[in-house]
């Protein structure tokens, strides 16, 4: 008769799910990170900016072309294991305001 010798067995529903992904700067450097799936993106792209010495409010995040916003959540956004994220200096301005007509 085998015994559990008291290790407890969890539920798949109170195991920790957590992503691998990675977020490519415009420069082409990767760096790579595993979150857990209700971990907000705020502290992952403000560490980003920090060890890239940038400024998190002029970095734009972007996901499969959608802008990822700091108060979501892999979970929420469907994050597959391995996917990446773009960081984007946000530019202002442009368009017609800046034209010159003569």
């Amino acid at each position: 008769m085998a015994t559990n010798c008291g290790a407890s067995k969890r539920k798949a529903s109170d195991e920790i799910d957590y992503v691998n992904f990675s977020i490519r700067g415009q420069d082409g450097s990767l760096l790579f990170y595993k979150v857990n799936n209700d971990t907000e993106f705020k502290h992952v792209f403000e560490d980003y900016c920090k060890k890239k010495r940038l400024e998190y409010a002029t970095i734009q995040f972007l996901h499969e072309g959608q802008r990822v916003l700091g108060r979501q959540k892999p979970k929420k956004r469907n994050l597959e294991d391995g996917a990446e994220i773009l960081a984007m200096k946000q530019v202002m301005g442009g368009g017609v305001a800046t034209l010159i007509f003569y």
